[in-house]
């Protein structure tokens, strides 16, 4: 299992709060949770979309996964925290994996996948990419995303 978090950002609703791939060949795996709270002191409508990517996103900023295994430290799945060009996603309304809105103040959200429920990614095909990005809402929160590999 790896985890993966953006702790205290501000997000844009242009670009992924992150984005979990499968870079390279063979690579499979499948997201078994992910979330995100609200760090300000004032009501912020926000609403999080994870989502596949109808393009591909180019030349990463990587971020760096941590693992709760000791027998597997290194991810193989990369997850980046910027691109040079950003994936890009469907219009708001379709093809969500996930979508809620929620409130910065306060708000907390947390999906986790039920047994047999899980989003996989595919190394080589369109469903190699997932991206969480903010549709509505630029308040300071946190972003995470837990996973593992097959």
């Amino acid at each position: 299992m790896f985890t993966f978090g953006r702790s205290g950002i501000t997000p844009n609703t242009a670009n992924d709060n992150w984005t979990l791939f499968a870079d390279t060949a063979g690579d499979i795996g499948r997201v078994k949770e992910f979330g995100w709270g609200g760090e300000v002191n004032t009501g912020t409508i926000m609403r999080t979309r994870v989502v596949r990517p109808t393009t591909a996103g180019a030349t990463i900023t990587a971020g760096t996964p941590g693992s709760s295994d000791v027998r597997a430290l290194t991810a193989r799945l990369a997850v980046a925290t910027g691109w040079t060009t950003q994936p890009v996603i469907p219009a708001d309304g379709t093809g969500e994996l996930y979508v809620t809105s929620w409130n910065a103040f306060g708000g907390v959200i947390r999906w986790l996948a039920a047994p047999e429920d899980q989003m996989y990614l595919t190394n080589g095909l369109l469903t190699a990419q997932i991206s969480c990005r903010n549709a509505v809402g630029t308040a300071l929160s946190s972003y995470n995303v837990n996973w593992d590999e097959l």
